[in-house]
């Protein structure tokens, strides 16, 4: 599938097969957008941006909020640093249930 990005730093555009590996060819930079490509609107992010939304996760896979490109630093600020990252009962100040709970 190939996907449409635009660098952030020079606004260059570029259609990519893996967005893993992006250098923008321009300036240099590794920091890019995701284009908006007939994103069905069910998929849009809810912050108007027009790109696709996907859930994040915290560092124990529990879904925090639905982000997309253009939000997620923003959204995610609101969260505690330590919460993005792999926790323990110390960190969180309460019982974590195990995983075979359910």
């Amino acid at each position: 599938m190939k996907i449409l990005v635009k660098c952030e730093n020079c606004g260059a555009g570029y259609t990519l097969n893996d967005i893993e590996f992006f250098k923008c060819v321009d300036c240099g930079c590794q920091y890019y957008k995701q284009v908006p490509d007939e994103v069905p609107n069910e998929k849009k992010c809810g912050c108007g941006s027009g790109y696709e939304s996907y859930w994040e996760n915290d560092g124990r896979g529990i879904p925090l909020c639905e982000v997309c490109v253009d939000c997620r630093e923003k959204k995610l600020s609101k969260y505690e640093p330590w919460v993005l990252g792999y926790y323990s009962e110390e960190d969180c100040g309460c019982a974590i249930e195990p995983e075979d709970y359910y």
